[in-house]
């Protein structure tokens, strides 16, 4: 396994090299997506920042700032955004499958799906100290309401 403050090489499953304890952090967030586990995947986000959501259906993409504790409610809920990241239709899609394998670096702080445009399912991390956390989620597909 490589030290977390490895750079990750160029390889066939991704396009730009990027630090190693950011990979780790992408497939962890990826197998807590995966496994429906809402407090793993509450563990890669800002406390005091939240993170934004990109609808990436349009041109222009419509973001929005999104806090923690609405994110933590409604993935207890099991409601909102709950249904965006762990439902079939959501973020859990583009994990599991044919696309669970490592997503693809394609910049040094952001990983896109293999095999999906890179335009319109994202991840973006930015560092906290000594964490790495989710900035931001780019899908294509409304954000739902706040519950």
């Amino acid at each position: 396994m490589l030290a977390a403050q490895q750079v990750v090489p160029v390889s066939g499953s991704q396009d730009v090299p990027v630090p190693g304890e950011l990979r780790l952090a992408m497939e962890e967030l990826s197998e807590a997506v995966r496994e429906h586990d809402a407090a793993r995947v509450l563990e890669k986000f800002s406390r005091s920042a939240g993170f934004r959501y990109s609808d990436s259906r349009k041109q222009k993409p419509i973001i929005q700032a999104i806090p923690f504790d609405r994110l933590q409610r409604e993935l207890g809920a099991k409601s909102g955004l709950y249904r965006t990241l762990l439902e079939p239709s959501g973020l859990v899609q583009y994990v599991s499958g044919e696309h669970a394998v490592p997503w693809r670096g394609v910049s040094q702080d952001e990983f896109a799906p293999r095999g999906v445009d890179a335009k319109k399912v994202w991840v973006r991390w930015r560092s906290e100290g000594d964490t790495w956390v989710v900035d931001t989620i780019a899908l294509p597909a409304p954000l739902p309401r706040s519950h």
